[in-house]
């Protein structure tokens, strides 16, 4: 089981954590709740994958390589768009999770008391830009003109 499992009396392997496959020598990658799958109940879903379901496993390292538009360990997070060589929102603004969003929302800027929402499945896997003051757009991409 190459060290990485304990072997039977029927010559089969039991794995240590982190470990798989018959002679225990592939790793397991980090789990996280799945952006997609089939449902287990009419109010289940979103069950625990490897990648989250958003990437692909190296067996040999146990790192996940997250698909365009994913990050994080298990690929459990949205990117924030503009990424680049400047960072995040093109440079131009903060990457925030919809949980963060909401506890300053007030309709038009991040102004208000704070909302809870952090039980939602998607509150802290969800992100999106706030903007530096003279940016705007989606991704900061956009600056803003004099006016008065």
């Amino acid at each position: 089981c190459g060290g990485n499992g304990m072997q039977y009396s029927n010559q089969t392997c039991g794995c240590f954590n982190g470990f798989q496959g018959a002679l225990c020598a592939e790793k397991v990658c980090p789990y996280g709740m799945a952006w997609f799958n089939v449902a287990s109940a009419s109010n289940a879903a979103h069950a625990q994958a490897e990648c989250s379901a958003r990437g692909s496993c190296n067996r040999e390292t146990g790192l996940c390589s997250c698909s365009q538009g994913f990050e994080g360990g298990a690929c459990e997070r949205l990117s924030c768009p503009g990424q680049g060589s400047a960072g995040p929102c093109n440079g131009h603004g903060r990457c925030i999770t919809m949980a963060a969003a909401a506890a300053g929302w007030d309709g038009v800027t991040l102004l208000r008391p704070p909302v809870a929402y952090t039980s939602p499945w998607d509150a802290y896997k969800m992100q999106g830009c706030v903007c530096d003051e003279g940016w705007y757009g989606y991704d900061c991409s956009l600056h803003d003109c004099p006016s008065g």
